[in-house]
């Protein structure tokens, strides 16, 4: 699965495609060679994300007819970057460069990447780039049940905390920020044993859910706490 998201990087904004898969497996010591692909499209591109997940050259590219992994993509000054990790990066060179329209602007060429290190550093996304990319998955799950992102919704939350006063000071700012308290409670089953279950209401549109998720998983960092996560109930008009 193709997933959008964009990042910094030496001040500049990134437009990033990645394989969403591949992260569960990486790094594939059966495919050490990264192989990239770097071309000029003719036209524009106005709307990355729309360009790569639905036009039928990207998709004929990427498939690669089994010759490796589709690792990510993005977009830098005009250039589509694409990259594969490979075991005959000779072979999926070829490949590409066949697949490619005549006379299109470009660049290939392969190194040895045994670690993936390529994958991890430009193209996975980092802690928070994954908790805003999660939460548009629930958004369009919402949506597609018949959810009305813009009506009120009560989000629960949970938190596990090493000790008591941790969790204290954890609810005491989530208060604050208006939650209420749901329970807390131990559980000794669990390394971080001190349960805090809150509760607190808005709206659902995902610039307010990367909004407070962003504001509950840094409380819960800075007591070197776990937070769980969210979940709300569907609202209909």
């Amino acid at each position: 699965m193709s997933v959008y998201f964009t990042k910094k990087e030496k001040q500049e904004l990134q437009e990033v495609i990645v394989n969403y898969d591949l992260i569960e497996i990486a790094p594939d010591y059966m495919t050490p060679k990264m192989t990239y692909l770097f071309y000029k499209p003719v036209e524009e591109i106005k709307d990355f994300e729309n360009y790569f997940l639905t036009d039928e050259a990207v998709e004929h590219c990427i498939s690669n007819d089994g010759m490796g992994y589709f690792a990510g993509a993005r977009l830098i000054d005009g250039w589509v970057e694409t990259y594969f990790y490979t075991a005959n990066s000779k072979a999926l060179r070829h490949a590409l460069k066949e697949k490619l329209p005549p006379s299109t602007q470009h660049e290939i060429g392969s190194y040895s990447d045994e670690e993936w290190r390529f994958f991890f550093d430009k193209l996975t996304p980092n802690k928070s780039q994954t908790r805003e990319i999660n939460n548009r998955f629930v958004t369009q799950d919402l949506v597609e049940a018949g959810d009305d992102l813009n009506m009120m919704h009560t989000f629960e939350h949970v938190f596990y905390a090493h000790t008591p006063s941790q969790r204290e000071k954890i609810k005491n700012e989530l208060l604050d920020l208006g939650h209420t308290v749901v329970s807390e409670h131990d559980n000794s089953n669990l390394e971080k044993s001190n349960v805090l279950v809150t509760q607190h209401q808005s709206d659902a549109t995902l610039k307010t859910i990367n909004d407070f998720s962003k504001s509950t998983t840094f409380i819960a960092d800075k007591y070197h706490a776990t937070y769980e996560g969210w979940t709300t109930d569907l609202a209909q008009s």
